[in-house]
């Protein structure tokens, strides 16, 4: 999928202008998952100053998640069958002797706030309760730093848009 990327910014004399108008700066694919991929749209470490010049932070070498005062903007291709197997499930890898809940190796945390929008397809949010919910084209989510993993256990792409704030710990 291709992403359009409109950046504002405001100029010398104070008035507003487009600053750039392309594709986000950077997009990767994991070579280990076939048809997942993560857009950079937009990427802050610092609490921003308004209005500003939209000069652009994002960089391939920020860290993933946001500290406190960053934000990230990622468009995330989750492919069929992706994510956290039937609570049960297990799958070994080449450095476990062991296997493992699969549920166990995607389920994470995050000192963040996340606010997705499922752009198309749909994903199922696996928490570590057990619960799930199933969200479709158009259905957002309010990730509040809970343990929770994503799983597309459909036969078509799911592609979500995600604001990531970054949060003080508790």
């Amino acid at each position: 999928m291709s992403v359009r990327r409109v950046v504002t910014g405001i100029d010398d004399d104070g008035t507003s202008r487009f600053v750039s108008d392309g594709t986000p700066p950077y997009v990767l694919a994991n070579p280990a998952l076939s048809g997942m991929e993560v857009t950079y749209v937009w990427a802050t470490d610092t609490k921003p100053h308004m209005p500003n010049a939209g000069d652009d932070e994002t960089r391939l070498d920020q860290e993933f998640f946001p500290g406190r005062d960053g934000s990230r903007f990622l468009v995330i291709t989750y492919p069929p069958g992706f994510g956290a197997g039937p609570p049960g499930s297990e799958v070994a890898t080449e450095d476990m002797e062991t296997p493992v809940s699969f549920d166990q190796l995607l389920m994470h945390a995050t000192t963040t706030i996340d606010y997705g929008i499922v752009l198309q397809g749909e994903l199922t949010l696996v928490l570590d309760s057990g619960e799930e919910v199933t969200l479709r084209q158009m259905d957002t989510v309010v990730q509040n730093g809970t343990v929770h993993g994503w799983r597309n256990s459909s036969n078509e792409t799911a592609i979500v848009a995600f604001v990531v704030i970054g949060a003080d710990p508790a």
